[in-house]
C-alpha cells in the first residue's frame, strides 16, 4: 500500500489551491500511490478569524462544486484522496477532514473534537466541534482521524488507541510566533512532542502541515510517518514543498 503525503503551498486564492491540489493528486496517481493525504485545512489554510461572516466564506458544503470536482478529479485518476477543509452544515462551521475512497464512491467525514482552532471569543452556536473518533474502513483499510490538537487530547489519544483502526491520519496546520526559528523548534522540540502522542496510540499514522510561506511566522510544512512504535520511518524537510511517498504494505499485517 502506497501513500503520498502531500505538503501543499497553500496561497490567498482558494481556486489556486484546489488546482495545486489536482496536480499533486495526478502527480501521485502517476507515481503508483492508492492514496494522497493532505492537510488541515487543505483548501484555504487555517486563516479563519473567529467572525462568520468572514469563516463562513472559507468554508464548504460537502456536495459544493469545489469539493465535488476534487473527489471526481481523483476518482478520474483512480486514487484515493484525504483532506482537510472548513466545512458549512445546517449553518455551522467545523474543522473536518474528508476522505474519498474512489472505488466505492464513499466519503468519509471526521470532524474536529478539540477547540483550538477558534478563539475564546468565538461564537458557539455557530462554530462547532465532532463527537466521535470513527473507524472509517477505506480502501486502504480501517482509517481513524485526528486533527491536529486533537492530538494532544489524552482520552481521544485512549479512544483511537482502543478502536479497531489501523492507521491514524493526523493533518494539522502549525506554526511558530516570531522570533521563534521554526526548524530548530521543531526538530529540537516539538517533533518530538507529535512522535510521542503517536507512540501512546501504538498505530502506525501519517501527519501532514501545509507551507504558507518561509518566514519564521509561516505555516512550515513538514510530514511524517511513524510507526507504531513511535519511530519515525519517513519524514520531509520543513519548507520543502512537494510529495513524500511512504509504503504502507506492512500496517494491515
Amino acid at each position: 500500500m502506497k501513500l503520498a503525503l502531500c505538503v501543499n503551498h497553500i496561497r490567498k486564492e482558494i481556486l489556486q489551491n484546489i488546482e495545486s491540489m489536482k496536480r499533486y493528486i495526478s502527480e501521485a496517481a502517476h507515481n503508483g500511490a492508492d492514496c494522497i493525504v493532505f492537510s488541515e485545512a487543505a483548501l484555504t489554510g487555517l486563516i479563519n478569524i473567529d467572525d462568520p461572516s468572514h469563516d463562513l466564506a472559507l468554508s464548504f458544503y460537502l456536495d459544493d462544486p469545489e469539493i465535488k470536482g476534487i473527489f471526481e478529479f481523483s476518482a478520474s485518476c483512480g486514487i484515493d484522496v484525504a483532506f482537510g477543509f472548513f466545512e458549512k452544515k445546517d449553518g455551522y462551521i467545523y474543522d473536518s477532514a474528508v476522505y474519498f475512497d474512489h472505488q466505492t464512491n464513499s466519503k468519509y467525514v471526521y470532524r474536529r473534537i478539540s477547540e483550538g482552532w477558534f478563539g475564546l471569543e468565538a461564537d458557539k452556536s455557530v462554530y462547532k466541534c465532532g463527537s466521535g473518533t470513527d473507524v472509517f474502513s477505506t480502501g486502504i483499510g480501517k482509517v481513524s482521524f485526528l486533527i491536529c490538537g486533537d492530538l494532544f487530547d489524552e482520552k481521544l489519544v485512549e479512544a483511537v488507541r482502543t478502536n479497531d483502526s489501523e492507521l491514524v491520519i493526523v493533518p494539522f496546520a502549525r506554526c511558530f510566533a516570531a522570533g521563534i526559528d521554526p526548524v530548530k523548534e521543531w526538530n529540537s522540540v516539538e517533533k518530538n512532542a507529535y512522535v510521542a502522542q503517536v507512540k501512546k496510540i501504538g498505530k502506525e499514522t501519517v501527519l501532514v502541515n501545509y507551507i504558507s510561506g518561509c518566514g519564521q511566522e509561516d505555516y512550515f510544512g513538514g510530514a511524517m510517518y511513524v510507526g507504531k512504535d513511535g519511530n519515525i520511518r519517513a519524514e520531509k524537510l520543513l519548507f520543502e514543498e512537494g510529495i513524500l511517498y511512504v509504503d504502507f504494505m506492512e500496517f494491515s499485517r
